[in-house]
């Protein structure tokens, strides 16, 4: 268990004192938003290409609005999502390859919005996580919350939330043994909160989970992440190439660096693809 939560960290060029473990992205998404509690009134603005945990958080246990900016030909403008945040912007959130189109997003240049407008920037990193770099130094988040499956290989019910220095102190929404530092003295009466993320951990984790998450993570770094960048750049480019040449629609940006390795297209009775694509034993999404 610790040792994921220190492969974890090393994904992020980050330190192990800023990792729970989750369950899953939306795992960590919901804890993400009960350190910040938005108050009534607040909002929380994120793109149209967003998946559903990014949002229904906010919407449905805290009540506070999510604002979205229109995506153009399958992108987010950093420039229309700063437009939407005010002084009742509580947090800005945005997926690092977003699930709706497969779109890269800057992170750098979400960053410098955050900062200006002196609000938390909280990343999905599940599509792209161990394809992608991310470096927590570059991005600053105040939360990135990622799944051990995908592109980190590892089996689903696993996942992480990285919390930035300055929420480490927060109260936990829930509290279980194992966020005690001293849960070895056996004291009903007094929990000793760790003074690092562990203080949001609970109780004791999906360990079988643990043990397939770090069979994923080594991998990952048995192959190289580089290697495995170049390749699916290579089959992406040859996915987009050989669907422009019969004419079907690409909604993923073309650009290699608004890409990683989701591509979407639009086509008619998309359905009807669906099952025939299905039963030649070609899997997609729909």
């Amino acid at each position: 268990f610790e040792t994921l939560r220190e492969r974890f960290a090393a994904l992020l060029h980050a330190h192990a004192r800023n990792i729970v473990v989750t369950e899953s992205t939306t795992a960590g998404i919901n804890l993400a938003a009960q350190i910040l509690r938005p108050a009534p009134g607040a909002n929380i603005v994120a793109s149209d290409l967003e998946f559903m945990s990014d949002t229904y958080p906010w919407t449905v246990c805290h009540s506070a609005q999510v604002r979205f900016a229109q995506s153009r030909c399958g992108k987010t403008e950093p420039r229309d999502l700063a437009a939407l945040i005010d002084e009742r912007t509580v947090a800005l959130i945005v997926s690092a390859v977003a699930a709706g189109s497969g779109f890269r997003s800057n992170l750098v240049d979400l960053r410098e919005i955050a900062k200006r407008h002196g609000i938390p920037l909280i990343v999905d990193a599940a599509q792209a996580l161990g394809l992608v770099n991310v470096d927590v130094d570059d991005v600053q988040p105040a939360f990135l919350a990622c799944t051990a499956s995908k592109w980190l290989m590892g089996p689903a019910g696993v996942g992480f939330l990285y919390i930035a220095d300055r929420y480490l102190g927060a109260t936990p929404p829930s509290v279980g043994w194992f966020a005690a530092a001293n849960r070895g003295d056996w004291d009903l009466e007094h929990c000793e909160l760790y003074e690092d993320a562990r203080r949001f951990q609970g109780g004791i984790p999906n360990l079988i989970g643990v043990v397939g998450a770090l069979a994923g993570i080594a991998l990952l770094e048995q192959i190289g992440r580089d290697f495995i960048e170049r390749r699916v750049r290579q089959l992406t480019d040859y996915a987009i190439e050989g669907l422009e040449g019969i004419g079907v629609d690409i909604w993923t940006p073309r650009s290699a660096d608004e890409r990683a390795g989701i591509v979407f297209f639009r086509t008619p009775n998309d359905q009807r693809l669906f099952a025939t694509l299905k039963a030649e034993r070609i899997v997609c999404g729909s």
